[in-house]
């Protein structure tokens, strides 16, 4: 009996544990990441909202972490503003909005949730799991993306209830691996990077020998993918990176020789280490995009192959295997600006907060929004005319290869196949093409700005109040450098997730997802700056100065409301 009441607990533990949650959604949505598994994957991640309400009802009559956290007022808040933003627009996509506002607060209730009652070698293990967890499965991603690469598997597939096009393989100079396109791909490959370096720091000499070999390994996997995805957004990342680099490399030193040497001195020597190792890595691009090629199999039997299980007929998969030949050219196509398609998202993200400042319009409706304010007349000329050459070359293409046909048919005397072609010739000669469709390239993804996202979903109040946010965040860490620079007693595992939170920072300039809807990016982020809060709060613990906003007036509130019981 003492047995099964013991199994019974630990399950109940588990079930509402923040950190079990954490991984198990945190492998739900990368593998959803991949439009090969999205179909599969997707669906089972809107069943987990009941599981995060379960775990917040526990934390509110136990913990309270919803109340004795920094900055769960401003939090709220900023949940308010998107609930009365949804209401509003009630008419448009209301049921979907309510359940992106359950996202939105398993992200910034559940995932920001720090226990300062934890043992610190408890939160490390939990940082490690989290981390190797990730670290795990796009290495295995990534790796069939390698694959892919080398025996030069290229062929387009349709997903979702849509039935949207994406590939698998070499596109566009650039590589769509298992994780769905090029940029998904570098993030990936970026991220994972990130956490290696973080868990090299915070296990130090102490680091298995095992899981060094895998470190070797996955560093090769992960910087090819790099390359191959040719992702200036991944490419900001590491730059900026390995130029904060040298806070951790100064750490090293504080111990022995800080002491012994000026501050300045060590900071002018790291910081030039750190120049040097980004015009080393940059240096490194050109020479992998010329090595790389060479290291694929010259053939198109593995794209044949899944052409015919995918179910295209024999014709489609020759004709693909001969456009396929092997890439040679790793040069990315652009949209006509160094933005990119960005640029005409950032501009509807401006239409669309010029025209609803207060409330913004819901993130569920900015697809529709942000069509409606980026056709500008010369954004939509270009489009429309871009669109109309290709469907006019694409029509004279198919117009030469039926007249082609047709003479073959006439050469051998089958003039009934022949008449057959001709006739099908006039009736795709007088068929009209399609009227153009005003489309953002990548606005499934939202506005790939977090400013221009919280703004148009929310209204500039809301950004405003996330804002003030971020900034307290930013002087906290200001306020512990200098302390613990003063004391001689940086922690560096402090400074690597400080490192890995502002590159999310900075990548949320050209990408969104760290607040609306769940994803790898959002679990990661707010997870890391839950344990970057844990770990300042325990460094600073009875220092004057850090006492104000360990107790926000949400934690005096709720000792009266819950029985006069102590808050944390």
């Amino acid at each position: 009996m003492e047995k099964t009441n013991g199994k019974l607990r630990q399950a109940l533990e588990i079930l509402f544990s923040h950190q079990a949650y954490r991984i198990v959604l945190l492998i739900m949505v990368t593998l959803r990441s991949s439009h090969l598994l999205s179909i599969y994957v997707g669906p089972l991640v809107k069943f987990t909202l009941a599981w995060s309400a379960a775990i917040l009802l526990k934390d509110l009559f136990t913990q309270r972490l919803l109340f004795t956290n920094r900055w769960r007022g401003l939090l709220y808040i900023f949940l308010i503003l998107y609930g009365i933003t949804s209401l509003y627009h009630y008419r448009e996509n209301l049921a979907r909005n309510i359940a992106m506002l359950g996202y939105m607060a398993t992200n910034l209730m559940l995932f920001y949730a720090y226990d300062l009652s934890k043992p610190r070698e408890s939160v490390k293990r939990e940082i490690w799991n989290l981390s190797h967890t990730f670290m795990i499965l796009t290495f295995c991603g990534n790796l069939l993306t390698m694959a892919a690469f080398v025996l030069n598997v290229h062929f387009p597939f349709t997903y979702g209830s849509v039935e949207e096009t994406s590939w698998l393989g070499f596109y566009s100079g650039r590589m769509w691996g298992f994780f769905s396109n090029p940029n998904t791909g570098g993030d990936i490959a970026i991220i994972n990077l990130m956490l290696m370096t973080v868990c090299l720091v915070m296990m130090g000499k102490a680091m298995p020998k095992g899981w060094k070999r895998f470190y070797v390994v996955n560093l090769a996997v992960q910087s090819i993918v790099f390359f191959l995805s040719n992702s200036r957004t991944a490419w900001m990342c590491i730059i900026f990176f390995i130029l904060a680099l040298p806070f951790l490399a100064l750490l090293f030193q504080l111990p022995e020789k800080v002491k012994d040497q000026p501050v300045k001195k060590v900071l002018k020597r790291t910081a030039a280490l750190a120049l040097v190792a980004a015009f080393a890595f940059t240096g490194v691009d050109g020479f992998a995009k010329s090595v790389l090629p060479k290291l694929i199999v010259p053939t198109t039997y593995f794209t044949e192959r899944l052409l015919e299980l995918s179910g295209v007929d024999t014709e489609d998969a020759e004709k693909t295997a001969e456009m396929v030949g092997v890439p040679t050219d790793l040069e990315r196509d652009d949209y006509g600006s160094f933005l990119g398609g960005r640029y005409y998202l950032w501009k509807a993200g401006v239409g669309i907060t010029v025209n609803h400042p207060l409330l913004g319009v819901s993130a569920e409706n900015i697809e529709a929004y942000a069509n409606e304010y980026a056709a500008w007349p010369q954004t939509y000329e270009q489009a429309e005319q871009a669109y109309l050459a290709k469907q006019e070359a694409a029509k004279e293409e198919q117009l030469r290869e039926l007249y082609k046909s047709m003479k073959k048919a006439q050469w051998a005397d089958n003039m009934g196949e022949a008449e057959e072609l001709a006739e099908t010739m006039e009736q795709l000669e007088q068929t009209a093409i399609p009227p153009y469709e005003p489309y953002l390239p990548g606005i499934t993804g939202g506005l790939h700005n977090m400013i221009f996202q919280v703004a148009a979903s929310s209204g500039l109040l809301a950004l405003l109040v996330i804002g003030i946010m971020a900034v307290g965040f930013l002087i906290l860490l200001v306020k512990y450098y200098i302390y613990a620079f003063r004391q001689k007693k940086v922690l560096p595992l402090i400074v690597a997730m400080t490192a890995f939170i502002l590159v999310f920072l900075v990548r949320s300039m050209s990408e969104t997802g760290l607040i609306y809807g769940i994803s790898y990016s959002s679990i990661l982020f707010w997870s890391f700056v839950s344990y970057t809060m844990y770990f300042i709060e325990k460094e600073t613990a009875g220092e004057p100065s850090f006492e104000k906003g360990r107790n926000p007036l949400l934690a005096r509130l709720s000792r009266k409301v819950f029985s006069g019981k102590k808050g944390r």
